[in-house]
């Protein structure tokens, strides 16, 4: 899976006496979940048998690494003459003004 191998570098944790690392790949498994659902952390702790507090760690940990890592291969602002552009085509089809787009 492409994120796993692109966050496995900066995600891999070392097992303790006390216990064995969360592999990287049940780490995006979980923020994913998170952040793809509307489900509570104590629900999806409980679907990975992780505490709540770990949960929030996990997700909080994914947002941040993939801010770092994947954030400016993957998203791309447009230029001002570009964004202009996309302004006046939003408008034109949508009727607001100074938008370049929405989310649904």
């Amino acid at each position: 899976m492409y994120v796993v191998e692109q966050l496995r570098p900066f995600w891999t944790r070392q097992d303790t006496h006390f216990q064995a690392a969360i592999s990287v790949e049940e780490k995006v498994a979980v923020a994913l979940w998170r952040l793809s659902t509307d489900a509570e952390l104590r629900i999806i702790g409980q679907l990975f048998g992780y505490a709540t507090s770990t949960v929030c760690q996990i997700v909080n940990e994914f947002c941040e690494i993939v801010m770092e890592v994947l954030f400016h291969t993957h998203v791309q602002f447009p230029g001002p003459n570009r964004l202009a552009e996309m302004v006046r085509s939003f408008e034109a089809t949508s009727g607001y003004s100074q938008a370049a787009g929405c989310i649904d």
